[in-house]
């Protein structure tokens, strides 16, 4: 009767630990799960803010270019934005997200390494390793 009570035991400890295995594996497959759920939405909540930054651009360029248009209707280009003016707007506009970006910590600064052996002609005109044809 004690030989039967041992492998009752036994098959019990086995059927544990293929329940054990199991649960392990679908904790394994969950987590997995999770953190690409997580990394969809990251790249989503980054596709969106680009995609909120270009529209509000875009926005505010046509409002720009309406403010052009409507103030040389009759004639007086001094009603209206000039076109360097609203070109500087819009580049300090880029400069202001740019700056709000570096203050969240979304912005890199990569130095440019130059080798002094180097001339800048070479920096700025890289020679191509196969001459090109001419069309």
């Amino acid at each position: 009767m004690k030989l039967v009570g041992r492998v009752r035991e036994a098959v019990n400890q086995q059927v544990l630990q293929y329940y054990a295995r199991s649960i392990a594996s679908h904790e394994g497959n969950i987590k997995r799960i999770v953190q690409l759920a997580h990394s969809e939405a990251n790249v989503e909540i980054d596709r969106l803010n680009g995609v909120g930054t270009a529209e509000a651009r875009r926005i505010i360029s046509s409002a720009f270019r309406k403010g052009m248009e409507e103030g040389n209707v009759d004639g007086n280009a001094a009603d209206g934005p000039s076109e360097s003016e609203v070109m500087a707007m819009m580049l300090l506009l880029q400069y202001y997200d740019m700056l709000s970006d570096l203050k969240r910590g979304k912005t890199i600064f990569m130095p440019l390494i130059r080798n002094p052996d180097t001339t800048p002609s070479a920096l700025t005109a890289p020679t191509p390793a196969v001459p090109m044809r001419q069309m």
